[in-house]
């Protein structure tokens, strides 16, 4: 699935926003975190008083129903997005909106547990008993639970520990290469990008400086000096290796790459 913003203007906030995100890709809103934040309410639906158009597929009349059932949300505030008290209710209510079979909600249930890396007692749990890490897990595991076609996820990694962030790459990378679903990443935790981004635009006051291919952007560090973006470490090794052994460091997409490449010369 393929969501365009189109000519989109919104009081002061955005100016003659247009993107589109491709399917099947990681895509960074990176800079200005409100207007970036505003962005994803307007796909949600959250705000409606905004001149412009969101496209789906291309297309200007698209069915809102399935729509929403097909994009799964955290917030940056996600404890904002429960309604029940216990953990496990609020997981059944996400599923019954959409008229989920209700004989496999608790395979599905379990299944989705398993991939945030939660175990089957926190079902029983109160939401306001969660840590923040849980928090994040079970707002995680709410965006999954319907096999959406599009992630959209909102300064997610500021609840996340190394250890954490390193499970959600590797859960991302699979969704993205094994299942072909557009992620959409609002953050500016350049290190946990760096891992994972395809494509990136930077929002300043409401206007898109620029977008493109992350790693024709990462490598260059005068334009990430303009946004205050220290290159990241994987990148910066890359890119003195690349210089010192006469790589085009474009081609290399990871260690490994850099690696095979220098031991095959």
């Amino acid at each position: 699935m393929e969501i365009e913003l189109k000519d989109i203007y919104y009081k002061d906030k955005l100016y003659n926003f247009n993107y589109k995100f491709v399917q099947g890709k990681v895509t960074a809103i990176m800079g200005d975190n409100p207007s970036n934040s505003l962005i994803a309410s307007i796909i949600m639906g959250q705000v409606r008083d905004f001149y412009g158009n969101v496209l789906v597929d291309g297309l200007y009349n698209y069915d809102k129903h399935s729509f929403y059932k097909n994009i799964g949300y955290v917030s940056a505030c996600p404890v904002n997005q429960f309604v029940c008290s216990i953990v496990k209710d609020e997981l059944i209510m996400k599923l019954k909106k959409f008229n989920y079979k209700l004989d496999k909600v608790d395979k599905v249930i379990n299944d989705v547990l398993k991939m945030v890396d939660l175990d089957v007692e926190i079902l029983e749990r109160k939401v306001f008993a969660l840590s923040d890490s849980e928090i994040i897990k079970i707002s995680l595991a709410m965006s999954l639970i319907l096999n959406p076609k599009v992630l959209l996820l909102d300064n997610v990694t500021i609840y996340m520990d190394y250890e954490m962030k390193q499970k959600f790459l590797s859960l991302f990378k699979k969704l993205r290469d094994r299942y072909n679903k557009t992620i959409i990443i609002i953050s500016n935790d350049i290190q946990f990008l760096s891992c994972i981004v395809d494509n990136y635009l930077i929002v300043d006051k409401g206007l898109v400086k620029e977008s493109g291919m992350f790693k024709n952007f990462v490598f260059e560090q005068k334009r990430l000096n303009k946004y205050g973006i220290n290159m990241p470490a994987k990148y910066k090794f890359i890119d003195i290796m690349s210089k010192y052994k006469k790589i085009n460091k474009k081609d290399i997409n990871s260690i490994d790459d850099l690696v095979e490449v220098i031991c095959c010369e």
